[in-house]
């Protein structure tokens, strides 16, 4: 009797039963969205290229930003720049840079490019040593 109690119970859904919120769509599948993966593979293409791009290349972009920054710097003058790492930086134009003080730091004074403290340029080195 137990059984026939437990299939007595039992109840058989029809299509009124279910409700349109229980339907599954193939959009709800994370798979079907594939936002996540198009963001990794476009950083992925980037990566490729930044990885193409030769020394000469990041020169040009270097220079680029260096001159961007001068520019800017003359447009919002007077005006104060620093600029980490000097001994990364190579510059290769001169410009004025009336009203504009430079401050440039490094952890590598031995790698300082020697033109750049040249007259007419960043002609001031103070080295401060920690104690």
């Amino acid at each position: 009797t137990k059984i026939q109690e437990d299939k007595s119970s039992f109840h058989v859904a029809n299509s009124d039963d279910i409700d349109d919120s229980d339907n599954i769509d193939a959009s709800d599948d994370i798979n079907a969205s594939d936002d996540i993966d198009r963001d990794l593979d476009t950083e992925l293409e980037l990566l490729t290229l930044m990885n193409e791009l030769t020394m000469d290349m990041m020169s040009k972009i270097d220079q680029f930003y260096i001159t961007l920054q001068f520019e800017l710097a003359k447009a919002m003058s007077p005006c104060i720049i620093w600029i980490p790492n000097i001994n990364d930086l190579a510059l290769f134009e001169r410009c004025s840079t009336r009203n504009i003080l430079v401050i440039a730091s490094t952890h590598i004074p031995q790698k300082v490019d020697p033109t750049l403290i040249d007259p007419n340029k960043l002609n001031t080195c103070i080295k401060i040593r920690r104690l």
